[in-house]
């Protein structure tokens, strides 16, 4: 097995010997399909996939979904870019009700 630092023959390996070292790969096994399961979980459930399902959906309608999610980031862009504006001017008037 890998990462052993004690490399036994497996001809002079003991029946319990090969059930201990069976057993422990076993449990690794299942430790890395745990850890895959998690991982492919954490994806599926992540922002790019659920961009992917809106694409795939708006394409399955006919729809341009990279087109629809231009127009998206653009109205989030001009949003946001008021906000700052609104923000900004109103720190203006604070800093004018100081002085």
């Amino acid at each position: 097995m890998l990462g052993d630092s004690d490399i036994t023959d497996a001809i002079s390996e003991s029946v319990g010997d090969k059930i201990v070292r069976l057993i422990r790969e076993v449990a690794r096994l299942k430790r890395l399909i745990s850890e895959a399961i998690a991982t492919l979980s954490a994806l599926k459930s992540g922002d790019l996939a659920r961009l992917m399902l809106q694409f795939d959906e708006a394409q399955s309608r006919g729809l341009d979904g990279l087109a629809d999610l231009i127009l998206t980031i653009e109205w989030q862009i001009h949003e946001a870019k008021s906000e700052w504006s609104r923000l900004r001017a109103e720190e203006t008037e604070l800093w004018k009700a100081i002085d």
